[in-house]
């Protein structure tokens, strides 16, 4: 024979208000959250760095990581840093074309760069040297063309031809072999633009330096004079005091960086070495990324199973943000809530409250595992946190207009919250206690 359904403790209660269901929510939330990540980093990370599969693939990242830079170095589009091999930010770079630039054009004028000394702390304005320009197209030890002071010429015109795999100068169905130099200022690097034209030397001009100068160096290699030397007070004293100056400098900015990442992308897409190495490095780092999301998946469920399930059970089926509010659990029929009542309830809030992990990974720094793309394709764990956190918030918007005070969770589970210590009027307390004692009976 089926048991009959008991009529709930908090029949008489009122419904807790949309503030108190809220901040009680919040509490068992942000609960989670901190017995999570104390967890996660106390007690989930240092285990699975005992793990052997967990080292060798670390171990492996590290070496295909280490060839992946070898190989971006090597095109020389992206600059390492030598000793922690980390990427250098293409600002920097950038930053540091428009020097050359600017010195290309001083050593052209013979006028005086503007160099600080660190040591004296003394400004020296003296004429660039050869080696500092563009004009310098070998290094010291080499006689070997390699454009020193210009990275995304070398590329261009060395690291391509020596590759088969790069080697085409077809851009947008046009063979451009014969006018290559052109192409790259007007259309890669994109000088050739109102705003930008003319503040580089006038073709009457240029065809009037020396021979040798027109022989090494292109038009877009020098700037003219008047922004040659606003340039230098830009470069040396940060003086953005004119916005023509300004704009100058960040168009070229721009300019360098955009054809950065357009050779950049035609790496990405056509050189075997770097597919191959970024395919087995993509691999490698999935499972890297599987074992962090394991430990804080981990470190989530035992929280979870801590804070409810374990506590409910010496709260009297109540959560920590319920005892704190003095709320309690019913059936939306005022009946007492079922097993499968409760585990509709935890099973929402389960999925909810994972998105407390996001938080975790953001404290300890690990977002860009989170945001990886697992095994070459489009999908990360990051996108499932953001989807348990976005449905979170618009459980906190149902609440806002629903009217019996539910959030999804609630809804799901047909239950609403009581306050505990409030009751609906006309009703007395004699009446709650022989109510309950017959519920007894």
């Amino acid at each position: 024979m089926k048991k009959d359904l008991l009529v709930s403790e908090y029949k008489n209660n009122v419904l807790a208000k949309k503030s108190k269901v809220f901040f009680a929510s919040l509490t068992d939330y942000f609960s989670t959250l901190l017995l999570s990540f104390v967890l996660l980093i106390g007690v989930a990370n240092p285990i699975a760095s005992l793990f052997s599969g967990y080292q060798n693939t670390v171990s492996e990242i590290s070496i295909n990581y280490n060839e992946l830079t070898d190989i971006i170095s090597s095109t020389r589009l992206v600059e390492i840093n030598e000793k922690t091999k980390e990427t250098i930010d293409i600002n920097v770079t950038s930053r540091k074309y428009i020097e050359n630039l600017v010195k290309t054009s001083c050593y052209v004028y013979q006028i005086n760069y503007i160099y600080y000394n660190s040591e004296t702390k003394e400004y020296i304005n003296k004429i660039p040297d050869i080696s500092e320009t563009f004009v310098q197209k070998t290094t010291e030890n080499s006689d070997a063309i390699s454009y020193p002071n210009d990275n995304l010429l070398y590329y261009y015109l060395v690291f391509k031809t020596e590759n088969e795999d790069l080697n085409s100068y077809i851009y947008n169905g046009n063979d451009v072999n014969n006018n290559k130099i052109d192409y790259f200022y007007k259309n890669i690097l994109t000088f050739d633009v109102d705003g930008l034209r003319n503040n580089f030397i006038t073709n009457t001009d240029y065809l009037n330096l020396k021979e040798n100068i027109q022989n090494e160096l292109n038009r877009f290699n020098i700037l003219n004079e008047i922004s040659t030397k606003n340039m230098i007070q830009y470069l040396v004293y940060n003086d953005t005091s004119s916005e023509s100056v300004t704009n100058l400098y960040n168009y070229l900015n721009n300019a360098y960086q955009n054809a950065t990442q357009f050779f950049i992308d035609e790496v990405e897409a056509n050189y075997t070495p770097y597919i191959n190495t970024r395919l087995t490095y993509n691999n490698v780092y999935s499972r890297f990324v599987i074992y962090n999301v394991l430990t804080l998946l981990s470190s989530y469920v035992v929280s979870f199973i801590i804070l409810f399930i374990v506590l409910p059970i010496f709260l009297k089926k109540k959560t920590l943000g319920l005892k704190i509010f003095k709320l309690g659990f019913s059936r939306i029929d005022e009946l007492e809530p079922s097993k499968l009542n409760y585990f509709l309830y935890y099973l929402i809030i389960f999925i909810l409250y994972f998105s407390s992990a996001l938080f975790s990974s953001f404290f300890i720094n690990n977002m860009g595992v989170l945001s990886f793309n697992l095994y070459n394709t489009s999908f990360n764990f990051f996108q499932i946190i953001m989807f348990t956190l976005l449905i979170g918030i618009l459980s906190y918007l149902y609440l806002a207009f629903n009217k019996n005070h539910q959030t999804i969770s609630l809804l799901v589970s047909n239950m609403v919250i009581k306050q505990t210590d409030e009751y609906e009027k006309n009703e007395s307390e004699e009446n709650l206690i022989v109510d309950n004692n017959n519920q007894g009976k």
